[in-house]
C-alpha cells in the first residue's frame, strides 16, 4: 500500500444496485488514479488516498488480486502548506 496526495481533476455521479455514488477522476504527478467516493468533490480540491497493488496485504490480512485506491480525506493546499509549516517551525523541539 502507498498513499499518496491527489489533485481533483473531476467526478461523475453513477448509481448502481440503488446506491448513488461518485467516480472521481484525479491526478497525481503523471499518474491518473480513479476511486469512488460518497461525496461530491470539488475540482483542484486534493484528495490523499491509498492505492493498493496486485499482492498488497489488505488490513484483513489477505493479498489483493486487482489494483484500487482508496480514499482517505479531501483537502486542500492551504491545508497542507500550513501543517507543513508548523511541522517545521516544531522540528528539533523536545518536551
Amino acid at each position: 500500500m502507498k498513499s499518496l496526495f491527489a489533485s481533483v481533476l473531476g467526478s461523475a455521479e453513477r448509481t448502481f444496485e440503488g446506491e448513488t455514488y461518485n467516480r472521481v477522476t484525479a491526478m497525481s504527478g503523471t499518474t491518473v488514479v480513479k476511486f469512488k467516493s460518497s461525496e461530491k468533490p470539488e475540482i483542484g480540491s486534493i484528495a490523499l488516498i491509498d492505492t493498493y497493488e496486485v499482492g498488497d496485504e489488505l488490513w484483513d490480512g489477505t493479498k489483493s488480486e486487482r489494483s484500487f485506491a482508496v480514499l482517505q480525506m479531501y483537502t486542500n493546499v492551504d491545508a497542507i502548506t500550513s501543517a507543513r509549516e508548523v511541522a517545521k517551525a516544531l522540528e528539533g523541539l523536545t518536551l
